[in-house]
């Protein structure tokens, strides 16, 4: 007898984010806060997946950029969307790290100086990311809370007080639960 098998990629990835966060009250080894920024825009990518999934009204979202498709579900939802606040700034800043370490290029970041900070590179016009801000426990915990508010805008927006007056999807209102269910 087979039986289906469900895997919640979004579940997984912030209960794996939450955990750490728990378990590093007070700092966070920057190679742990890297796999968890990558962890936080993978979580924020499949629940954004599953929501045009639900929607079916773009068979073709997966050829937009993450930010483009989190607009255009706002939009949809009636949601306002201003990249310039949080929790918005957060998530455009989570998904520039996450592209800078996912698509990761040149180790090379700059030049500081212990004194000053970050120093003109005249051989680098542009610095990707700060690690010593970005790979941080407070920047995760920031990037975290950012997911979490901005997928529930989104859920909201979209199912939200009859805005559709579409009941909830099935895996939306487990989010809480397991992550691999079989049935």
């Amino acid at each position: 007898m087979a039986r289906r098998v469900t895997f919640y990629a979004e579940r997984a990835f912030m209960k794996f984010v939450r955990r750490t966060l728990d378990s590093h009250s007070h700092g966070l080894p920057p190679e742990a806060a890297a796999v968890c920024i990558l962890s936080l825009a993978a979580a924020l990518e499949a629940l954004v997946n599953q929501l045009f999934i639900s929607d079916e009204r773009l068979p073709y979202f997966d050829e937009l950029h993450l930010q483009s498709r989190i607009q255009l579900l706002a939009t949809w939802g009636k949601v306002k969307v201003d990249w310039g606040r949080t929790p918005w700034q957060d998530v455009k800043q989570l998904i520039r790290v996450r592209n800078w370490l996912s698509h990761f290029k040149d180790p090379d970041v700059g030049l500081i100086s212990l004194s000053e900070g970050w120093v003109q590179d005249l051989a680098k016009t542009r610095r990707k990311a700060d690690p010593s801000k970005e790979l941080t426990r407070s920047a995760l915990a920031r990037y975290y809370g950012a997911v979490d508010a901005a997928a529930t805008l989104l859920v909201n927006g979209l199912y939200g007080d009859g805005v559709r007056g579409t009941p909830l999807p099935a895996w939306l209102k487990q989010m809480d639960e397991e992550i691999i269910i079989v049935w």
